[in-house]
Order: structure tokens, then C-alpha cells, then sequence
């Protein structure tokens, strides 16, 4: 009988689709590693922070890991970065007499840190590279971004209270005028801003009764969905 024939290797072929699916979240990463990077290399020569203010800001406002602060020519806006070493950055020129503007400031940047902000935002932006062919992912992120700095100045506005909701929307017109945001900053639009001080100002204090009834309500939605 004559010798079978070497079974021949399978050839694995990858679809052009997977091709370009993957070059396409490959190009993702890249741009906003590039930017971060961009952006890092600029922070490089930030100086660190030192006045009595920022002390004491500090003793107020414990972290789990502590915060710093530092002064940069390179941002016109304040921002804070940083996981594990969590960074508040001030530019060069930030007036230390007026404490009640440093106050929002931190205050905004404190929250962030506290919520673990970076993280979720991280997290969106791993998401957007996964999916970054599908339009509802980067809605996602985009509303999703907003929806941290809305919830963010809620906190902010439930720290400082009611009473001085004015004076922070003002700080924040203030960082918008003075532009230049980074690509990882909160503003990112008149129209963004625009909402973000509407829902500052139309913030009011939360009744009991209004309380028990947003109970009652969810509760309500949880049933019929159960049933």
C-alpha cells in the first residue's frame, strides 16, 4: 500500500476586519498615551507649593494618599492628575490673597481625588479604545465625563453649602475664561459650562419629605420592573 501523505499545517488566516479593529484601538491608546505624555513632559518643571494656606487646606481635607501641590507655567487653569500620587496643579501666577477662590479651587480639585475621579475617567478611556468603532461607547464617555463634574460640583456645593454656590460658579467661569484647556481638563465647552453653572445655581437644599419621596418613587420603579 502506498505511504500516506503528510497531513499539510493548518493555516490560520485573520480576518482584515480583526486587522482593523485592533489597528484602530491600537491607534486609540496611542493618541491619548501621546497626550498624557505630551502633557507630563510639560508638568515636568512644576515646582512644589509652599504657603500656610495649603497647610492648613491640607489638615482639613485628609486623603488616603497625600495631596500635592504645585505651580506650572504650563497650564492656565487649575487641574489635579495622578492615581496613587495624586497632584493638585496651580499656574505660576495663582493669587494666594484671595483665599476664597483657592478655596473652590481645592475644594473642586479635593473632591475628585476623594471620588477617585482619575480612575473612572481612566476606565472610559480604556473602554473608548476597546469599542472605539462604536458611536454609543464614545457618547458613553463624553456623558459620562460630564456627569462626574456634575456630580463633582454637587459634592462641592453640599461641602461649601448653598450659601456659596455663587462665588464657585463664578471660580468657574473665571478657569473658563481662561482657557487652554488640556485635552483631560472637566471644560470642554461653552455649552458644557453653560449647563454645569445652571445646575449649580438651580441646586436647592434637600427636604426630608422630598427625600422619603424619591424613596417611595424608586422603590415604585423596583417593583413594577420586578414584576
Amino acid at each position: 500500500s502506498l505511504p500516506a501523505a503528510p497531513a499539510e499545517p493548518l493555516q490560520e488566516s485573520v480576518s482584515p476586519l480583526v486587522l482593523i479593529y485592533a489597528g484602530g484601538g491600537v491607534l486609540c491608546a496611542l493618541f491619548f498615551l501621546l497626550a498624557y505624555g505630551r502633557g507630563m513632559r510639560r508638568f515636568r518643571e512644576a515646582v512644589p507649593a509652599e504657603q500656610e494656606f495649603l497647610d492648613r487646606w491640607r489638615r482639613e481635607h485628609p486623603t488616603l494618599f497625600p495631596v500635592r501641590v504645585k505651580l506650572s507655567e504650563a497650564v492656565n487653569t487649575p487641574l489635579a492628575f495622578g492615581l496613587v500620587r495624586p497632584t493638585v496643579l496651580l499656574p505660576r501666577n495663582t493669587d494666594w490673597a484671595d483665599e476664597e477662590q483657592l478655596t473652590y479651587i481645592l475644594t473642586h480639585e479635593y473632591v475628585h481625588i476623594r471620588r477617585g475621579d482619575m480612575l473612572w475617567k481612566l476606565l472610559l478611556t480604556a473602554a473608548v479604545c476597546l469599542h472605539w468603532c462604536n458611536p454609543l461607547v464614545w457618547a458613553m464617555y463624553f456623558c459620562a465625563n460630564r456627569d462626574l463634574e456634575l456630580a463633582c460640583d454637587e459634592a462641592v456645593v453640599g461641602i461649601l453649602g448653598l450659601d456659596r454656590r455663587k462665588g464657585y460658579a463664578f471660580a468657574l467661569l473665571s478657569a473658563a475664561e481662561r482657557g487652554g484647556f488640556p485635552l483631560y481638563a472637566s471644560y470642554t465647552s461653552k455649552s458644557h459650562m453653560e449647563g454645569r453653572i445652571l445646575a449649580i445655581m438651580s441646586m436647592k437644599k434637600q427636604t426630608l419629605a422630598a427625600l422619603l419621596w424619591a424613596v417611595v418613587l424608586v422603590a415604585g420603579v423596583t417593583a413594577v420592573c420586578a414584576t
